[in-house]
């Protein structure tokens, strides 16, 4: 049974997150646990991304996924969540129903992100050659359940008054052997979030976002003009801001930011704003 828990954020708008999962997958990304998601006139805003403050882990190519999360209420009003996530998901690339030898696979899609995050002005192309291959071996990605590495503790705490999700990541379940990298992830759809802007001034729109972009500004934020909602996030001493949105069919659909912390990193705090945005 899908148990919701819900915040509202402003008349209209509201957070999300399930103790059981969520409707019939869409994208790939929903067979994962997800953190919190946005609402707007009971219309989920979430597509492809992960929701706010979802976790993962790099092994060095490959990335690790929560297959599995507890959700539990500790104060009366319900604007504290501990949510324990089970990193046990696994990224596979299957043409035609059969799975693609693992280590090629991560490392031919590594390359391809790094040429994607590199060289902007090659991204066309590369997306038509991903889209080409895609369509024509009939490849689909799935996460794959596998063995635990450990779990992540995640605290979410609401302010309303703010708009303001606190979020203080505990790594101290996860088994380090090979461990290269933490994530800390902060996604909402792509259709809706098309709109970029930073405290340094610079202002973006759609594919001018970029994949996997740096941000150096102090504040840095996503908007959508339909719902006329945004969301803010603040750059961190200790980790590494990236900004992001990508589109393709049926496949990605996500915009947002990622904190990238040392695979040694134990505790982490930070929070995302939540509001209207005209």
């Amino acid at each position: 049974m899908i148990d919701p828990i819900s915040f509202e954020v402003a008349p209209g708008l509201r957070l999300r997150m399930s103790r059981d999962g969520g409707s019939p997958p869409a994208f790939p990304t929903d067979s994962m646990s997800k953190g919190l998601t946005l609402e707007h006139d009971g219309l989920n805003l979430c597509e492809e991304g992960v929701g706010f403050g979802l976790p993962v882990l790099k092994q060095g190519l490959r990335a690790v996924f929560p297959g599995a999360s507890r959700v539990t209420l500790s104060d009366p009003e319900g604007r504290h969540l501990r949510v324990q996530y089970t990193m046990n998901l696994r990224e596979r690339l299957a043409p035609r129903g059969s799975f693609l030898n693992s280590r090629p696979a991560d490392f031919l899609k590594e390359i391809a992100g790094q040429l994607h995050r590199a060289y902007p002005f090659a991204r066309g192309m590369l997306n038509s050659i991903s889209g080409f291959a895609y369509n024509a071996l009939g490849i689909r990605t799935v996460f794959e359940q596998g063995r635990s590495v450990g779990v992540f503790l995640m605290d979410y705490w609401f302010d309303p008054s703010k708009g303001e999700i606190r979020m203080a990541l505990d790594a101290s379940g996860i088994q380090r052997d090979g461990v290269t990298e933490l994530i800390l992830l902060n996604e909402q759809g792509a259709s809706s979030f098309i709109e970029y802007s930073d405290s340094e001034g610079t202002r973006l729109s759609a594919r001018d976002i970029g994949t996997w972009v740096p941000v150096t500004a102090s504040e840095a934020s996503l908007r959508s003009p339909v719902h006329q909602v945004r969301f803010s996030v603040q750059s961190i001493p200790g980790a590494r801001l990236y900004r992001g949105r990508e589109v393709a069919p049926g496949r990605l659909a996500w915009a947002g930011f990622a904190y990238l912390l040392p695979g040694c990193a134990v505790t982490f705090r930070c929070s995302v704003v939540v509001g209207a945005g005209r």
